[in-house]
């Protein structure tokens, strides 16, 4: 695809993808039958077309509705379809937007991410955390459920995050200290706390590490210090401190 030109990232929906070249140049091929792709039409292209060709960018995410980008100053940009609000410019529900509008202008953003519709979450140039779109699972902590928020507002004030992943229900950050948190749904126990209880606060994950010692016939034959889950062939490891072992004879 495109020879001759050289990529450095790529972004896929089910629908669309968009790859940035090295001169930093958005590039978009796909579905675009809400715009999706960026150049004020709505006919699919089923090869790469330079889009947005005045501006040069960083950043690239997309889903089923909207597109998203920050170009080379940090600015943001986006547009497709707002069911949902997910443009995130504070237009009316579900309206399209055909040309890609700045977001938050004055704001400079150095990471953006999003999952299937529901939420997006980015990352300042200060490393302040900001999210708009459901949140009806408590994805954006601090009790601060709602069901739609309609344009990004800053998340975790006074705490800085230097990086944010999302899925539908749930989501992690890690801090500037490298600590994660994780806030939402927890049905299955995606919260990692013990529990299957849901919360609308980001709480800290505990980092368990276990000694685990391998032996053959009562011979120790190695030893090794893993966190809980990361050993294949590990027994359930539920409490820190605990030293696992079992003997291949």
């Amino acid at each position: 695809i495109k020879q001759g030109t050289k990529f450095k990232d790529i972004f896929a929906s089910d629908e669309q993808c968009f790859a940035i070249d090295e001169s930093e140049k958005l590039w978009a091929w796909g579905r675009n039958n809400n715009y999706q792709l960026g150049n004020n039409t709505t006919t699919d292209s089923t090869t790469p077309i330079n889009v947005l060709t005045d501006k040069t960018f960083k950043a690239i995410v997309c889903n089923s509705l909207a597109t998203h980008a920050i170009d080379s100053n940090g600015n943001l940009w986006g547009w497709g379809d707002n069911l949902g609000y997910a443009v995130g410019n504070g237009s009316s529900y579900d309206v399209t937007i055909s040309n890609p509008v700045q977001i938050l202008s004055g704001t400079k953003f150095s990471k953006i991410v999003t999952n299937d519709t529901a939420n997006h979450y980015l990352i300042d140039e200060q490393q302040n955390l900001w999210g708009w779109g459901n949140g009806r699972s408590g994805q954006f902590g601090e009790g601060y459920v709602k069901d739609s928020v309609q344009i990004p507002t800053k998340m975790l004030s006074g705490k800085k995050v230097k990086d944010v992943s999302c899925a539908f229900y749930n989501t992690c950050i890690i801090d500037e200290n490298d600590v994660t948190w994780i806030t939402g749904d927890n049905g299955d126990g995606q919260l990692g706390n013990g529990t299957t209880t849901d919360s609308d606060y980001f709480i800290q994950l505990t980092s368990s590490s276990y000694t685990v010692t391998f032996m053959n016939g009562g011979t120790v034959v190695k030893t090794e210090t893993v966190s809980g889950g990361n050993a294949a062939t590990a027994p359930s490891l539920s409490k820190a401190g605990y030293t696992l072992s079992w003997d291949k004879a």
